[in-house]
């Protein structure tokens, strides 16, 4: 085998017996190919709509006039730190030209203080934009923030203001050994994770691991989330990938799996990295903002690299001085965080906008209460009004509104019996 072989792409059948992602075991050779598993991430949607719509306006329910705004941002963000933040918009209305300003929550004006951020078609008609350049100084002493998107059309008509989930600030990472007790910042299995590459510590050269089409891909300017799962064991039963619980040591056999595509890369087993040497007997958690290495499992010391913009695999040496220690080079370090991401998702035409569409309502949870042919559903979350309905599909449910929590206004809605929904 080469030093540096690429990884391929390969096509395989997929059986899923889990709600977690689920692939086929790998292939003999199969260290080169990467590994198509089931795409996990379903949501359900309870569509929540103002009153005063008529049978003959039930028009949202067409998935055409759908639109999302969907954020990828990091867990955490080291003080001083930059943090590459991401929003995807999935427009039906693909002619209509975006424009945003993306910066830290509790600016009085988001557009002087943040960055201006154009979107780009994709080829899929999504429109994405990002922000690389967003920093918390020393003088702020806050220990989470909120990135807020402002998002406006071509005509300067505000489309709406967005927010990302609550990040938390922290140091700069310790090199010691990290134990459960700081569980806040450890990585469990299942977590959302991305993988970013800095060559020579130099922040232009950046790289993030994505996924382009079917193959992975190093980008200077996109990113993708994986989902980190434990892979102790290849296979199950039936021949499924099954994931582990519990937190994500050293020295543990793990899977990477695409939120988006689906698409993962073979089992690889996750290596401390101390000034650029893999440590093979660390076992410890792994924690936010660490540097690590991935040894492509059953391979003689091939490790997940990167070279340009390609994704390959890499050699390692073994340490001369110390049996426990491999030598690797430095687009084979990666540096790892934990993930986020948030979609809003409403029914409008851009076309015909003339006010914003936030606050878009958050559901936080639901509790059913009675039973029977006739039950109670508490729908509590965030931005409710008095005038939301809620509807189960196409049927609209009796909705009433409630202050029964303080500063937590609940929904509630009369299910309908099981014939009528």
């Amino acid at each position: 085998m080469s030093r540096d072989s690429p990884l391929a792409a390969h096509h395989s059948q997929t059986h899923c017996t889990q709600v977690l992602d689920a692939s086929v075991p790998n292939p003999a050779g199969a260290h080169t190919h990467l590994i198509r598993a089931g795409n996990a991430e379903r949501r359900h949607r309870i569509p929540i709509e103002p009153l005063g719509e008529t049978e003959g306006d039930r028009n949202f329910f067409r998935a055409d006039l759908w639109q999302s705004c969907v954020g990828k941002m990091a867990d955490v963000l080291e003080i001083s730190g930059a943090n590459c933040t991401t929003f995807v918009c999935g427009l039906s209305e693909s002619s209509c030209r975006l424009c945003g300003y993306m910066g830290l929550d509790g600016i009085t004006n988001i557009q002087e203080a943040a960055l201006k951020i154009n979107f780009e078609e994709q080829p899929d008609s999504k429109k994405f934009g990002c922000a690389k350049a967003l920093y918390i100084s020393d003088a702020d002493k806050r220990k989470h923030f909120r990135i807020v998107l402002s998002l406006f059309l071509g005509t300067g008509q505000e489309v709406g203001t967005f927010y990302s989930k609550f990040i938390k600030v922290i140091s700069k990472p310790s090199q010691k050994k990290h134990s459960i007790k700081n569980a806040d910042l450890c990585i469990s299995s299942g977590s959302k994770v991305a993988l970013f590459n800095r060559l020579r510590s130099q922040t232009v050269s950046t790289r993030y691991l994505c996924v382009e089409g079917e193959e992975f891909i190093a980008s200077a300017r996109q990113w993708a989330a994986f989902t980190l799962h434990l892979a102790e064991n290849d296979q199950c039963r039936r021949g499924d990938f099954c994931p582990g619980d519990g937190y994500i040591r050293y020295g543990s056999a793990v899977k990477l799996v695409c939120t988006t595509s689906g698409i993962s890369l073979p089992s690889m087993i996750i290596r401390k990295v101390n000034k650029q040497y893999a440590a093979l007997d660390v076992d410890e958690p792994v924690s936010q903002l660490h540097k690590c290495a991935f040894h492509i499992k059953d391979t003689n010391r091939m490790y997940l690299c990167l070279s340009n913009e390609n994704i390959i695999q890499f050699q390692a040496t073994p340490c001369s001085k110390d049996v426990n220690r491999e030598v690797l080079n430095d687009g084979a370090c990666w540096t790892i965080i934990g993930t986020e991401t948030v979609e809003y998702t409403f029914s409008e035409s851009l076309a015909q906008l003339h006010i914003p569409v936030t606050p878009i309502p958050v559901i936080n949870s639901l509790e059913l209460n009675g039973g029977g042919d006739i039950a109670m559903l508490e729908v509590q979350g965030e931005s409710f009004s008095p005038n939301l309905k809620v509807w189960f599909g196409d049927v609209e449910a009796e909705t009433m509104y409630s202050y029964a929590i303080p500063f937590s206004p609940s929904c509630w809605c009369l299910l309908f019996t099981s014939e009528k929904i």
